[in-house]
C-alpha cells in the first residue's frame, strides 16, 4: 500500500486566531450577544418575557438561566459557551410553565425559541469576523494536513493553506449552516419511554403527563443541540480519504492555539489513539 504524502499534523483552536488579531474571543462574542439579540429576535418574531417594566429578556435568558428569576445571563455562560449549554434546569422550567396543557405548550416553544436564537446570534457573529488576505510571513510545508477548531479562512488568506487541507472540523463561516457550537454531553435521543410517556397512565388520559412532557421537550433540545462528536470523526475522515491522507502516515503533530477543552477531547483522543503507529510520542513534551 502506498504512503501518504501528509506527514504533518496540525490542530488550530481559537487561540491561533487571536494570535493573528482577530476578534474571535468569546468575551467579543458576549459584546455582539449583548448588542444584537433584541433585534434579532424582534426580527424573528420571538416572544419577549416582561421581567420588571424595565426589563424584557428572551428565552436565551429564561431557559439557560434562571426561569423563577429572569436576567441577562452571567458572563461565564458566554466565556464557557459550550460547557453551559447544557446546564439547563428542567425542575425549575416545569415549574415556571406549569402544568397546564398551555404551560406546556409555551415551555416546548420557549425551549425551541431558545436553542434557535443562541445558534443564530453566534452564528451571525462568526460571519461579522473579516479576516484581510496579507502574508503572515509564514508558510506550512505542502506536506500539511489540518484540522482548524475555527471557522476562519485565516489558514487559506495568510498562510497559503490550500482549502483541502483545511478541514473545519466545527463547520466554516463561508457556510453559515454548517457551523457547529454545542455540547458533548447528549449524544442520545430522549430514551423510548419518554418519548412515548409510557412511565404510567394518567387517571385522565385528556391531560396527558405534564411532567414528562416537559422533560421531553428539554432532553430532545439537549440532543439536537450535542456536537455529535463520532459523527463529525466520521465526517473528519471522510475529508481526509478524499484529500489523500493517511491518518496513520502522519509523523508530527503540531497544536496552534487549542485549548483541549473537555467538550472537544474525544476528537483528541481519536486523533491519539489512531495516529500512534506513526507518531513518536515519548518525544512530546
Amino acid at each position: 500500500m502506498s504512503r501518504s504524502l501528509y506527514k504533518n499534523l496540525i490542530i488550530v483552536g481559537n487561540g491561533f486566531d487571536m494570535w493573528q488579531g482577530l476578534p474571535t474571543s468569546y468575551e467579543k462574542f458576549r459584546l455582539y450577544y449583548h448588542e444584537n439579540i433584541e433585534r434579532i429576535a424582534k426580527g424573528l418574531n420571538c416572544t419577549f418575557y416582561v421581567v420588571d417594566e424595565k426589563t424584557n429578556v428572551t428565552a436565551v435568558e429564561l431557559i439557560y438561566g434562571d426561569p423563577l428569576n429572569p436576567s441577562n445571563l452571567e458572563d461565564t455562560f458566554f466565556w464557557n459557551l459550550e460547557a453551559r449549554m447544557d446546564k439547563i434546569d428542567d425542575q425549575l422550567i416545569n415549574i415556571h410553565f406549569g402544568r397546564s396543557e398551555e404551560g406546556r405548550q409555551k415551555l416546548a416553544s420557549a425551549v425551541e425559541e431558545a436553542t434557535m436564537l443562541l445558534r443564530k446570534v453566534f452564528c451571525e457573529w462568526v460571519n461579522t469576523i473579516n479576516v484581510d488576505a496579507k502574508s503572515s510571513g509564514y508558510i506550512f510545508p505542502e506536506d500539511t494536513f489540518v484540522i482548524n477548531f475555527n471557522y476562519t479562512d485565516t489558514l487559506r488568506k495568510r498562510f497559503s493553506v490550500r482549502k483541502k487541507n483545511d478541514y473545519h472540523i466545527h463547520g466554516d463561516a463561508e457556510q453559515p449552516d454548517s457551523i457547529i457550537v454545542e455540547h458533548t454531553t447528549h449524544p442520545e435521543m430522549p430514551f423510548e419511554e419518554l418519548i412515548e410517556r409510557k412511565f404510567l397512565k394518567p387517571a385522565d388520559p385528556a391531560k396527558g403527563l405534564p411532567r414528562f412532557d416537559g422533560l421531553y421537550a428539554i432532553e430532545d433540545a439537549l440532543y439536537k443541540t450535542d456536537k455529535h462528536v463520532y459523527d463529525n470523526i466520521d465526517r473528519l475522515c471522510g475529508a481526509m480519504l478524499k484529500a489523500g491522507v493517511h491518518i496513520e502516515d502522519f509523523e508530527h503533530i503540531y497544536v496552534l492555539g487549542h485549548s483541549f477543552a473537555e467538550a472537544d477531547m474525544a476528537y483528541l483522543r481519536f486523533i491519539s489513539e489512531a495516529t500512534r503507529c506513526g507518531c513518536d510520542y515519548e518525544a512530546l513534551s
